[in-house]
């Protein structure tokens, strides 16, 4: 079980996203097919530390777009994961959040979920599997101040529910 502290920041920060972004929502039944369940309209709201885009082939940035889209491309991938908890607990809805950061190369370098008690959990476990195989567009990260930024970051709420 999380901590008061730990649960409480966590649904400070999850409140916050929400407001920011609109909330993924995953609804299935246990015995749904991951491959069959529709797709979620995603909004562009993803909280995202990045500049504009101002390239033609390789952008200095990736924009926010371009990680909706990616995300929205292996929507199976957490469908597939939460299918997994279902099978183990059919009742299980949760909400939780992904952060993860993309090096340059498009590759992602780290993912982490919030709550803990989600990220132990068997969606955590496979959600940490999965997401790094994701793969995202390049950029070269370099800024109009001349700094070169390493990573993006970006974070996405997420609601699963069964029907």
């Amino acid at each position: 079980m999380a901590a008061p502290d730990e649960d409480a920041a966590f649904k400070k920060r999850l409140l916050a996203l929400k407001q920011a972004n609109q909330t993924v929502v995953i609804k299935m039944g246990p015995k749904d097919d991951p491959n069959n369940v529709p797709v979620p309209q995603m909004g562009s709201g993803v909280v995202l530390v990045a500049g504009h885009r101002s390239g033609i082939y390789t952008p200095p940035l990736i924009e926010p777009t371009d990680i909706l889209s990616v995300v929205n491309q292996n929507m199976k991938d957490v469908r597939s994961c939460y299918k997994k908890q279902l099978e183990e607990d059919p009742e299980w809805s949760d909400e939780l959040i992904v952060d993860l950061a993309v090096k340059k190369t498009g590759r992602v370098s780290e993912i982490s979920i919030a709550p803990g008690r989600v990220k132990r959990a068997t969606i955590g476990q496979c959600l940490m599997s999965m997401v790094p195989k994701w793969k995202f567009p390049e950029f070269t990260g370099e800024t109009d101040d001349g700094v070169t930024q390493e990573v993006v970051t970006a974070s996405f709420p997420f609601s699963f529910s069964t029907k």
